[in-house]
């Protein structure tokens, strides 16, 4: 990842993390930090990056000690590494908010795995819940149904022993008359006897059908107790289907909202686990281009103690010629050393080094 589209990029990822307030506050933090390391790098290769380019060819044109301006070689070096003093410590503080905010990020992002689990199986819960509630409030009604058919049922019965308890009735009543009128009728030439006999006759008929009416009764009774046992199992069975039926529809005002989290916690994950890539790459770059950095600033070092050789060797040909081809040996390893040092610039993703470099060597620009 080239540290110059950092920003821009976690522009975007905060963006998309609005609800994440604490989690923004740390990308913010690292934003600033990663403009300023742009801004940083930008400035330094502008100005003593490019100086450095431009010596490189100017030593191309070099041919004795004579020729070589080592103080003004010294001076873009020492720009170059304080240039680069600011920019190394920022990517250390950047790596370290950049590892915190990964931290945070990965603790982000598995609680909004753990929600989305919980709101998944909640939503899958309400709609079994609902699917039940179906079909044990249909389970109601159809008892509900039955009982009340059984009690119909039970009140017919009930009314047809009434009917017959009442024509049983009707029957004794009607025989013991006839008999007690009989044994009246008789009385005069039975001596009385027949009154006798007639209140036999009558008593038994009475006490005969009353006993049968005792019975239907009982029956009749009997079935009116069952019917409504069979209505009041009917009013409980409705009364629970329709405290079932509020409760499904409590649940049913339910799904539609779980399906809203449920999407909403399906793009935070996913925002969350793209801005944990995102974060793991910068971790990587950063790490890559401190390294590249302090390389740069290690050959830097090596550069300028280079310059110090270059002096004494310049002091040492100007006063013996003798010395001469020992002062192109270390002109030649200056030469080779301060091409080593663009070489590592050129290896920063920020710098277009390159580019840079074919331009001067191309139109022989000087700074």
């Amino acid at each position: 990842m080239d540290i110059l589209t950092l920003p821009s990029t976690l522009e975007n990822h905060i963006a998309r993390l609005r609800s994440e307030e604490d989690l923004q506050a740390g990308l913010m933090i690292m934003l600033q930090d990663g403009q300023t390391v742009v801004r940083l790098f930008s400035e330094l290769m502008a100005n003593e990056g490019r100086s450095v380019i431009v010596g490189e060819r100017e030593l191309l044109f070099v041919r004795n000690l004579n020729d070589v301006n080592i103080k003004k070689y010294k001076t873009t070096l020492e720009k170059f590494k304080k240039g680069l003093l600011p920019i190394q410590v920022k990517l250390r503080g950047l790596l370290m908010i950049v590892q915190a905010n990964i931290e945070s990020s990965r603790e982000k992002t598995q609680n909004s795995k753990r929600v989305l689990n919980q709101k998944r199986d909640r939503f899958k819960c309400v709609v079994e819940l609902v699917q039940n509630a179906e079909k044990t409030i249909a389970g109601y009604e159809t008892a509900a149904s039955n009982y009340e058919c059984k009690a119909d049922n039970l009140e017919k019965s009930s009314n047809k022993h009434i009917g017959r308890s009442v024509a049983h009735a009707g029957i004794g009543v009607f025989s013991a008359v006839l008999a007690v009128g009989v044994g009246v009728a008789l009385a005069p030439f039975s001596g009385g006897a027949s009154l006798v006999v007639g209140g036999i006759v009558a008593g038994s008929s009475v006490t005969g059908n009353t006993i049968a009416l005792g019975i239907n009764v009982a029956e009749a009774v009997k079935y009116r107790e069952k019917a409504q046992r069979a209505r009041n199992n009917a009013d409980s069975a409705r009364c629970e289907r329709s405290k079932l039926r509020d409760e499904m529809n409590s649940l049913l005002t339910e799904i539609n909202p779980l399906q809203m989290i449920i999407e909403e916690a399906k793009l935070q994950k996913k925002n969350l686990e793209a801005l944990s890539m995102f974060l793991n790459r910068c971790d990587e770059s950063i790490l890559v281009l401190l390294q590249n950095v302090q390389d740069v600033d290690s050959i830097c070092e090596k550069v300028f103690w280079q310059t110090n050789t270059l002096s004494i060797a310049k002091r040492a040909d100007m006063r013996y010629t003798g010395k001469y081809e020992h002062g192109m040996t270390v002109l030649t390893e200056f030469k080779g050393k301060w091409r080593t040092l663009t070489n590592a610039v050129s290896i920063l993703p920020i710098a277009d080094v390159q580019r840079n470099r074919d331009r001067v060597f191309a139109l022989g620009l000087y700074p």
